[in-house]
């Protein structure tokens, strides 16, 4: 293409409608384009694991922009989740959203206590099901019934202890990323607000799927520019976006699981 303007979307999608945003500054120039003289939208397909893809069109809209939103999320229920991340974000006035594995909280120093959890939550921290036992709901669970007990449990164990505020006891992120249709008919008995994936983009206001909601995870090997990177191109599409952080370390690479 010549004097036009270009934008790949290899990643984040799953099976079903997908809602995507393209703010202007995302796009690529090839040659000399003005926006003014676009007069043309050339959409083009291709499949990553071999065969020919089916997909469908269903509207496009432009001049489009809603207030961008960012969620700080922590997973696991880490100890350094309390120490490290909740007083700095105390003192900058930011609340935190934590997907917790139930069956882990106090168990042992790597975990934080149900007291420091509470002491979060009074602060206005949400907290949210990460399952109770984090196994994986594709892989590690064979049956509807194994998958709905996993997420019941940690529900279950969320409302007797009181994390009920803005019904963060009905929002659930996958452990691993990990789902089936199994997984979504468990889910679909649970009756949740949310499930969470590891699906990587912006998330669309108008959401496509509640069940199958998309993040950005900040591990060991995404740098301070990257993770301001998933900000600022949520800010230019109007979206809305998960960052996600697991084990907080001081002056050396975390990880990430």
């Amino acid at each position: 293409l010549t004097n036009a303007y270009q934008r790949s979307y290899a990643t984040g999608l799953h099976e079903g409608w997908n809602r995507l945003y393209f703010g202007k500054d995302q796009w690529t120039a090839a040659g000399t384009p003005d926006w003014a003289s676009i007069i043309r939208l050339q959409v083009r397909v291709n499949s990553s694991g071999g065969g020919a893809p089916t997909a469908y069109f269903d509207s496009l809209y432009h001049s489009y922009y809603a207030a961008p939103k960012v969620i700080v999320c922590f997973d696991d229920s880490l100890a350094s989740q309390y120490t490290k991340a909740y007083p700095i974000m105390r003192a900058l006035n930011i609340k935190g959203t934590i997907y917790n594995i139930t069956n882990r909280i106090g168990s042992s120093a790597t975990y934080f206590s149900l007291a420091e959890m509470q002491t979060m939550y009074d602060d206005g921290w949400d907290m949210n099901n990460h399952t109770h036992n984090h196994q994986n709901l594709d892989t590690d669970l064979t049956t509807v019934a194994a998958k709905y007990a996993e997420l019941k449990t940690a529900e279950d164990w969320l409302i007797n202890n009181g994390f009920t505020r803005n019904d963060c006891h009905r929002h659930v992120a996958y452990p691993f990323g990990g789902y089936d249709d199994d997984t979504l008919t468990a889910m679909a008995q649970l009756n949740p607000l949310t499930g969470r994936s590891t699906k990587s983009r912006t998330q669309a206001h108008e959401i496509d799927n509640q069940n199958l909601l998309a993040w950005e995870g900040i591990g060991n090997t995404e740098s301070l520019a990257e993770a301001k990177g998933f900000i600022d191109r949520t800010i230019s599409e109007g979206g809305a976006v998960e960052l996600t952080f697991h084990d907080i370390i001081d002056g050396v690479a975390g990880t990430s699981t």
